[in-house]
């Protein structure tokens, strides 16, 4: 035996820590004395101690023992002091324990050692790699791992604060995945000790050299290492702190106080190294949150090292932690600056810090200066000159470097808040130090912010500084205390800004020019004024007063300095202008009067002021016009003015000017005309705009355009002079366009046109102005000439021509869309895409003048539905007008094109009618989830838009639509939309796309297409498959991007925050979800439209992509009931489409139990009806939320049975329902029922009275409700929805629910069985939508199943009969069930009948005749005279399985009928001459007799003997074929006679020729096979053959196809034999006698007539035969006897 391995050694020599040996310690009292309260899991191990701290060799032969060999090579590898080697053999341990997951508990002890050495590795990716490797063996490990946890616990933490966000990130999951989150506590409070020792190890004890191997590592490696392992366990200390309470810490008083009593831990503040630094801060801001005790003792160590770091640190990154912890200490400790400066005073330095722009903290230390200020020390604040040193340094930093134009108003706004605070807490006891701070450092900043001296130049203004200023101010002035200081305040600021106006010359050291001054003073005077508000509760303050003084007294010198400085009056009127705008209101009324007064007196500027102060005077002159009423004297003012202007003389120019300086400020309508604004505006716009003479052409365009917008606004003019301004347009371009061409233009013409071209380009641009100025009479014929003056053909040597018709070309896209903001390339993709646009006008008259023939062709045959041509023929026109003016690739053909088809608004228009729904729509909540959510209300037929139709059934939206669908699908969707604005075309796409589905579903519930109109239905489907193509294309574009694969994140993003937009196909689904108009609280058709396109598209993407767990929260976050950023059809696609990643997620239960309990909480049906909607919500989402398999609803049955008792509740008044409107009781009826089918699948297991609560409700909803009714269609189907589940529960096993089933099944199918003959009823008006045939098949399935009994008490033949025309193959089929029970059961009592009746009376009154309802159907086929001709959907499908089902109930007649019913069966139906209906019928199914090009069906793959109704498939030509043949061979077997005779009769050679051979072929061998097994049945033989003394014997001979009969009298034989003909039945059957015995040739023929005549088989041939010898020979033998 070898020596045993050597056991590791520990601290004192003790024993190792072992769990068992914890336990008998635990458990004898002895061993360690540390308590085991709150120590959790880890209480087993508390008398073990750690090992030694770090391993310092590595002796693998000591712990190898017992391990595999290759594993101990690997943890040699790990060894190693490359790093790549250490890497690559981490790597391969990894792969080695995840392959051998058993052999970790026995690597354990050996891997603390490595781990407690790695972590603190100088290469992050071994760091990185040893933590995966540590998360692999702890989570492995589990409990084994406890024993060696204190060697290795203070490793672990410190590195979950590594440097590498990835290092730490794998440490923290590793710790936080082997302890649960109620553990870690418990873990630390263990292994707190350990901790402390490993980290007082560290911080004390290692220096950079110390720490690594110089030998190996480099200096700058070294001190990296070195500052991560300080700072990671600080931060390690941090984090204990935090995390265990204050009782748990002081246990180890005595290690905190080793290590905070340590020199060398605080002498780190002031490390070189900025992350050690950080997290001493960090230390030093967590003992002042957490442990404000361990701190205090130690403040003259702390204090001085914290604030020489503190004046000094300039490392942007510790910024936030060190002035948490400057901060914190301040407020807690205000000595603290004291003990700081005992040695050296603190506020010097402090000073040096505010000088220097807080070393570059702008935005984290100023805000917080305010804070240092309120807790400085008395002693420090009593100082003769604190306030001024402190202010005045503070203001020296706004000269620093780090303060710019950018942060400027961060330092103002502290500077301005510590001077107010300053003041306001000075006010009671320094009044110096008051007006100090008020009148110097506040007043001092206004004057250099205002004046923009050298303090504050221009080059660090900020314009927010301003409004900072009122707004301290404002505080400033409302302080309690110092209004007596604040007297020299106002003073000196009315002299700062008011002396200047007066004397125009800016303030000493200004570094603004006099215009200047006046921008800064009058933005401060309106941001006072901002502070004023609310007026009523500030215009009794001083402050009011003294804010409305300065500005009367500011604007009173602007406007009188004006006058006498009038080279400076510009500046000064634009004060005045920007002052009296803000500041009117607060002038009382004699104020005003003399501002009025000025204004006159200034009217001389007009003729002898600067010309440049003309737009300025206008603007304050016509200011105070609108701000005073007409009583008050406005237009005397105006018409001072106007006359002021007329009486210039000799200047037109000017004049021109003026007028237009004057127009441009007139704002509101009163009456300003005057027959000398009228003369004046005539002058110059329609005499002198072809000839200006001296007035300058530009301001002769801009009073046209001016004056013109003003009338069109409030008739400025009168309505001679807009006229003959407008007529004067008219002539020049008529004059213009009329031109001869090829001669050359006169130049007046053309400056003249030129002009009105500008003035109208000015005008029209907008769009109400464009409509009030082209529906005048007087410009009727201006758009024309403009779109005529387009096509001018330019002359090269006339620039002015080029310009008129370029600006043609500008004006006709004003006039025909009225505003675009798009840049143009061309002059003709401007003109088409603009034209296309148009400006969406309905009156008619308007939009003829607008466009010319040809445009207007253009334009509206997209959506004029009065045309004949259809989108695609409109596209191709559309390409071919756009190619005489683009090659097909030019960038301009495409933008014209997208553009001719219109604009967001003009589609928004033309869907505006199919907003409406009818109830028919809502039916289609059977088959869409979604309809049955919509809250608007449906509308009477009567009462919807009228919507007009082209010959396609389209209507103009369904043409624009298709044809965009149709280009799309042409240029490729990646080019049309490679620009985010055309994601609202897809969104329309998609939601016709959606709403065209619905129409084919519910024909006439899609108004966008007239279903009624012949071939409307395949140009709508080729649009969804265009559509689709897009949609799916772009999909798959996508999922190849990274927001594809980011889409969970990018959609949450902006549902959580509409302003967080993307772009491409998710812009498009976002807006989906969260539309713009998401506030609206009712959901729309559009809203429920949405949501399946949601689903859809989410569903492509949980499929492709899949769903990140980490995002699985927030999205079920979003589908609470409660919460507000989805609406419910959203947060019902969501569900579906992620529910089937999700139903076994936690989360995902927690919602369903969420839902559930707050549902259970509902009172009463009448909470459905709530606002809120919480009722309504909840049980839709908890549907939603349902899954098809395994328990639909799974959480637990408690639950869900307290659910169904509150519901229970709910119906204690039966007629809650009656009181909500009829869509809306079916929708709250259609999602209980779903709730109560979702409930039974999820509590199979529990007993209770919830089945016949169940079964009530379905019987109720399924027999009250009308299923004619639109809205109450979806209630019956969920009833019987509801039924059916139930049916299926009890009779998978469930006592409780069959014995209540069986109890109410009568009444359930009673309801059933009269819904379903309504159902057949109404099956007959046409083909049913496709939610009424889900129902109708639903109905068909359970009411195959109706008893016999309730059958023939509630229904005749008659009333189901009536079903076999129906349009649906599902009611047709379970009509002939049902059928075939009622013929069975008739023909069974009509056999027993006639068989009982004795007499002809007795015959009489049973009459056997054929059921009318079916007898007429069998003798009315349809017409399938195109049967082969057309394709099989053009035909009447369901007409055909009618007849034949018909005709398959009427065979069925004849199963096990008596020979006396079927004679009389066969005699009507020959009377009626039924089967000449029949035969051409089957002929032409199965192709026999109809030509050469038509080839019989074959039917050697098929038994045909027998049928299966069920599986017939009406979309299948080879089901009808099928059927065909199985009642041919039905009737060649029952009614052989009738088939034979029409053979016979028929006149059609071909027919009768194919009849025959297709019969012999198919059928005849098989009757002939059927018939000779029936002669070889045991039970017939002994029929035949039981003939007392007479032997009669019966044979078959297969071969020969016949029957030999015998009768065997006094030893003498008489035979016939019965022969079947090869193509049977259609020929007769030969009767031949073999022999006779005792009867004449005579008799002997005529048995053998009787016996063809009335023979149907062998078996009834033989039979009579036998009848007719036993009859005459007891004849003879009684005659005899009598003899």
């Amino acid at each position: 035996m070898g020596k045993p391995p050597k056991q590791a050694k520990t601290k004192g020599n003790l024993k190792p820590a072992s769990s068992s040996r914890a336990a008998e310690l635990a458990a004898s009292g002895t061993g360690s004395a540390l308590s085991f309260q709150n120590l959790g899991g880890f209480a087993q191990f508390a008398g073990a101690t750690a090992g030694s701290l770090i391993t310092t060799g590595s002796d693998f032969d000591s712990f190898s023992n017992g391990l595999d060999a290759e594993l101990v090579v690997i943890l040699k590898k790990v060894s190693k002091r490359d790093a790549v080697t250490k890497l690559k053999a981490l790597e391969e341990l990894e792969s080695y324990l995840k392959a051998n997951t058993s052999v970790i508990p026995s690597v354990i002890s050996s891997w603390t050692k490595i781990y407690v050495k790695l972590t603190i590795e100088v290469d992050r990716r071994v760091r990185l790699a040893a933590n995966n490797v540590h998360k692999l063996i702890s989570t492995e490990a589990k409990k084994k791992l406890a024993p060696h946890l204190k060697e290795f616990v203070g490793a672990w933490l410190i590195t979950m604060f590594d440097q590498s966000p990835d290092v730490a990130r794998a440490a923290k999951s590793s710790f936080e995945t082997v302890f649960a989150e109620d553990k870690r506590q418990g873990v630390l409070e263990f292994c707190q000790k350990d901790i402390l020792d490993y980290v007082k190890e560290m911080v004390l004890s290692k220096t950079p050299d110390t720490l690594s191997d110089p030998r190996h590592v480099t200096k700058e490696d070294m001190a990296a290492k070195f500052a991560r392992v300080i700072s990671c366990c600080v931060y390690c200390i941090c984090y204990i702190i935090e995390k265990l309470p204050q009782a748990e810490r002081e246990k180890y008083t005595v290690d905190y106080d080793a290590l905070f009593d340590s020199s060398t831990l605080w002498k780190f503040a002031s490390h070189s190294s900025p992350v050690i630094r950080k997290s001493v801060y960090r230390l030093i801001k967590t003992l002042l949150m957490q442990w404000k005790g361990m701190l205090s003792p130690r403040m003259t160590v702390i204090c001085p090292a914290l604030f020489t770091s503190f004046l000094s640190e300039k490392e942007a990154g510790t910024f936030s932690d060190m002035w948490d912890a400057v901060l914190l200490l301040t407020k807690e400790f205000p000595e603290a600056w004291l003990i700081a400066g005992k040695k050296k005073p603190v506020m010097p330095k402090f000073h040096t810090f505010l000088r220097g722009g807080l070393n570059g903290a702008i935005r984290i230390g100023y805000p917080s200066i305010l804070v240092i200020l309120a807790n400085l020390p008395a002693e420090i604040k009593s100082g003769p000159s604190f306030y001024k040193d402190l202010f005045t340094n503070f203001w020296k930093g706004i000269s620093c470097e780090f303060v710019d134009k950018t942060n400027s108003d961060v330092f103002v706004n502290a500077y301005a808040e510590c001077v107010v605070y300053a003041a306001a807490s000075e006010s009671k006891s320094n009044p110096d130090n008051v007006t100090y701070l008020i009148n110097d450092a506040f007043l001092g900043m206004i004057k250099a912010i205002v004046t923009m001296s050298k303090e504050y130049p221009e080059d660090k203004s900020d314009p927010k500084v301003i409004s900072i200023i009122a707004k301290h101010l404002s505080v400033l002035a409302s302080a309690q205390g110092v209004k007596d200081s604040m007297v020299p305040f106002w003073t000196e600021l009315e002299t700062l800004l008011v002396q200047p106006m007066i004397d125009c010359v800016v303030p000493r050291g200004s570094g603004l020019d006099f215009s200047g001054f006046c921008r800064t003073t009058v933005s401060l005077l309106i941001e006072i004024r901002g502070t004023l508000e609310p007026v009523e509760e500030t215009k009794d303050t001083v402050y009011y007063t003294k804010v409305t003084d300065l500005a009367k007294r500011l604007i009173s010198a602007s406007l009188a300095s004006s006058l006498v400085y009038k080279d400076k009056s510009y500046a000064l009127l634009l004060f005045a202008n920007e002052a009296l705008m803000k500041y009117w209101s607060c002038l009382n009324e004699l104020s005003r009067k003399e501002i009025v007064e000025q204004a006159k007196i200034l009217l001389p500027l007009l003729v002898d002021g600067p010309e440049s102060t003309l737009e300025s005077f206008a603007a304050v002159y016509v200011d105070i016009i609108s701000r005073i009423s007409v009583a008050d004297g406005a237009i005397e003012l105006w018409n001072l003015a106007i006359s002021k202007l007329s009486s210039i003389e000799n200047d037109d120019s000017r004049q021109a000017k003026a007028l237009v300086a004057f127009l441009e400020q007139l704002r509101n309508d009163d009456d300003y005309q005057s027959a000398e604004l009228d003369s004046m505006f005539e002058k110059y716009i329609v005499s002198r705009l072809s000839a200006p003479a001296g007035v300058p052409e530009n301001v002769l365009q801009h009073l046209g355009s001016t004056g013109l917008k003003l009338h069109l606004s409030c008739r400025l003019f009168s309505e001679q002079t807009y006229k003959a301004v407008v007529t004067s347009f008219q002539k020049k371009l008529s004059e213009f366009v009329q031109h001869k061409p090829g001669t050359s233009y006169d130049q007046p013409l053309l400056d003249g046109v030129l002009s009105v071209m500008v003035i109208l380009e000015n005008v029209l641009e907008n769009r109400s102005l464009a409509r009030e100025f082209l529906s005048s009479d007087a410009s009727a014929g201006i758009p024309s000439d403009v779109f005529e003056t387009i096509y001018v053909a330019p002359v090269e040597s006339q620039d002015r021509l080029k310009m008129i018709i370029h600006a043609a070309s500008t004006v006709w896209r004003m006039i025909a869309t009225s505003a675009t903001d798009e840049e143009t390339s061309t002059l003709k993709s401007d003109l088409w895409r603009e034209v296309a646009a148009g400006p969406g006008v309905d009156n008619k008259s308007y939009r003829s003048n607008l466009f010319m023939p040809v445009l207007s062709h253009v334009k509206r045959t997209i959506t004029d539905v009065t045309r004949s041509e259809s989108p695609s023929v409109v596209l191709d026109r559309l390409n071919n007008v756009i190619n005489s003016f683009y090659t097909a690739n030019d960038q301009g053909f495409k933008d014209a094109i997208i553009t001719l088809l219109g604009d967001k608004k003009d589609w928004e228009a033309l869907r505006t009618p199919f907003a409406q729904f009818t109830s028919k729509l809502l039916t289609l909540s059977i088959t869409d989830k979604y309809i049955a959510l919509v809250q608007a209300p449906p509308v009477e037929e009567d009462e919807l838009m009228a919507v007009a139709y082209d010959s396609y059934g389209l209507s103009a939206y369904g043409r624009l639509l298709f044809a965009v669908a149709e280009y799309i699908t042409q240029v490729g969707p990646d080019e049309f939309f490679e620009h985010d604005d055309y994601e609202w075309v897809m969104q329309h796409l998609m939601l016709t796309n959606v709403e065209c589905q619905h129409g084919l579903d519910v024909p006439g519930s899609c108004r966008i297409w007239n279903s009624s109109v012949t071939g409307s239905t395949p140009v709508v489907l080729e649009f969804l498959q265009r559509t689709n193509y897009i949609f799916d294309y772009r999909f798959e574009t996508l999922l190849v991007t990274e927001p594809g694969h980011n889409w969970y994140n990018i959609l949450y993003s902006h549902v959580t925050n509409p302003q967080n937009t993307s772009s491409g196909l998710l812009s498009f689904v976002e807006n989906l979800m969260r539309p713009i108009n998401y506030e609206d609280e009712e959901v729309t058709l559009v809203n429920v439209m949405s949501g399946v396109i949601v689903e859809t598209a989410l569903r492509k993407l949980v499929k492709l992509v899949g769903l990140s767990s980490d995002s699985v929260s927030r999205w079920l976050g979003l589908l609470k009931a409660e919460s507000k950023e989805l609406k419910l059809p959203i947060k019902v696609a969501v569900l579906h489409a992620i529910k089937d990643e999700l139903y076994q997620e936690t989360g995902y239960k927690n919602l369903q139990s969420d839902l559930t309990s707050k549902l259970s909480g509902i009172s009463s049906l009448q909470d459905f009806d709530d606002e809120n909607g919480k009722a309504w919500n909840m049980t839709v989402l908890l549907n939603a939320t349902s899954m098809d398999h395994g328990n639909a609803i799974d959480i637990p049955s408690q639950r869900l049975m307290h659910l169904v008792l509150s519901v229970r509740k709910w119906f204690d008044n039966d007629h809650t329902l009656d009181d909500f409107a009829p869509e809306r009781r079916s929708h709250i009826v259609t999602q209980l029922t779903q709730l109560f089918i979702n409930i039974a699948k999820s509590v199979k297991d529990v007993s209770g009275g919830q089945w016949d609560f169940f079964l009530e409700r379905s019987y109720e909803w399924l027999a009250y409700n009308d299923s004619e009714l639109d809205e109450e269609l979806p209630t019956i189907y969920y009833a019987a929805q509801l039924f059916a589940t139930l049916r299926t529960l009890a009779y998978e096993g469930i006592p409780d629910l069959l014995s209540a089933l069986n109890d109410q099944a009568p009444s359930f199918y009673e309801a059933l069985l009269k819904l379903f003959i309504k159902e057949g009823e109404t099956a007959l008006l046409g083909t049913p939508s496709k939610p009424r045939a889900k129902y109708q098949e639903l109905l068909a399935d359970l009411s195959g199943d109706i008893p016999a009994g309730v059958l023939f008490e509630f229904s005749t033949i008659s009333d189901v009969a009536t079903s076999l025309k129906a349009t649906n193959e599902a009611i047709q089929k379970c009509a002939l069930k049902l059928l075939e029970v009622h013929v069975s059961h008739v023909v069974q009592d009509l056999s027993v009948r006639l068989e009982f009746s004795q007499t002809s009376e007795d015959e009489s009154e049973t009459k056997a005749t054929i059921e009318e309802s079916i007898f007429e159907n069998i003798l009315n086929p349809p017409d399938i005279s195109k049967w082969h001709s057309l394709p099989l959907d053009e035909q009447a499908l369901h007409e055909v399985f009618g007849f034949m089902l018909y005709w398959l109930l009427m065979l069925e007649h004849f199963n096990n009928i008596t020979f006396r019913l079927k004679q009389e069966y066969t005699a009507q139906l020959k009377d009626a001459d039924a089967v000449s209906q029949l035969m051409p019928f089957i002929s032409k199914i199965l192709g026999v007799g109809v030509g050469h090009t038509i080839q019989p069906f074959d039917l050697t793959p098929w038994d045909i003997d027998s049928y299966e109704p069920d599986g017939f498939d009406s979309a299948h030509e080879v089901s009808y074929q099928v059927l065909a043949a199985h009642l041919y061979f039905k009737s060649l077997k029952n009614i052989p006679s009738l088939i034979r005779q029409w053979w016979v009769d028929c006149k059609n050679r071909q027919l009768t020729i194919g009849v025959e051979s297709y019969t012999e072929k198919n059928f005849s061998a098989m009757l002939i096979n059927n018939e000779l097994d029936l002669v070889a049945r045991d039970d017939i033989k002994t029929l035949l053959e039981d003939n007392d003394d007479n032997e009669f014997t019966v044979k078959a001979l297969r071969a020969a196809s016949e029957v030999t009969a015998t009768y065997r009298v006094d030893e003498q034989n008489m035979q016939i034999a019965i022969k079947l003909p090869s193509n049977y039945p259609l020929r007769q059957i030969d009767v031949e006698g073999v022999q006779k015995v005792g009867v004449s040739d005579k008799q002997w023929r005529g048995w053998m007539f009787s016996v063809a005549a009335v023979i149907g088989s062998q078996v009834s041939g033989a039979g009579t035969w036998k009848g007719r010898c036993l009859t005459t020979f007891h004849y003879r033998t009684a005659t005899s006897s009598m003899r």
